[in-house]
């Protein structure tokens, strides 16, 4: 005589549901974490390269302006008239003493502006500086600072050398 074999049912169990479930869960949460950190990372970059590229700007814009003057006075706000070593606004003028231009940090708008009010860049700032240069007289430094968005701030340091005046 010849034993017969008990057939399983064709399907799965309940066990191997439950395993198949599972399994295939921890796949899509391992696909979605992998998607928010590439998409995290992505707006990471293009925000780094959009501050560089506001920063670029700024600094061209400084230099722009200072390029032209003949000479320069820096000051802090509110008082424009009184010169200072280092302060939050320069004002240029041209080689005749004309008036040229003022850069200024403005509290409201988080930035640096033009005489007219115009902003720079669209960058928020923390501060912006300037200070004549100890070894040239015709060289303004200046800094400003930005957030870098994990609460410390990044200072960004340039000069701008005027081409028609001081020595």
């Amino acid at each position: 005589m010849t034993a017969t074999r008990s057939r399983r049912p064709a399907g799965l169990t309940l066990v191997e549901l439950a395993i198949g479930l599972v399994l295939a869960l921890v796949v899509v949460l391992a696909a979605h974490t992998l998607h928010l950190g590439v998409g995290r990372s992505l707006h990471t970059g293009a925000r780094k390269l959009l501050a560089q590229r506001e920063a670029t700007l700024l600094a061209t814009g400084v230099s722009r302006q200072a390029r032209v003057a003949a000479g320069f006075r820096i000051y802090e706000l509110p008082d424009r008239d009184t010169p200072a070593d280092s302060g939050d606004g320069l004002a240029l003028w041209d080689a005749a003493g004309v008036p040229l231009g003022r850069l200024e940090w403005s509290d409201t708008l988080r930035t640096l502006v033009d005489s007219a009010g115009s902003p720079l860049t669209s960058m928020k700032l923390q501060e912006v500086r300037f200070r004549r240069d100890p070894a040239s007289a015709g060289t303004v430094l200046y800094r400003f600072a930005v957030d870098d968005e994990k609460g410390g701030l990044v200072h960004i340091e340039s000069a701008a050398c005027l081409r028609n005046g001081a020595p």
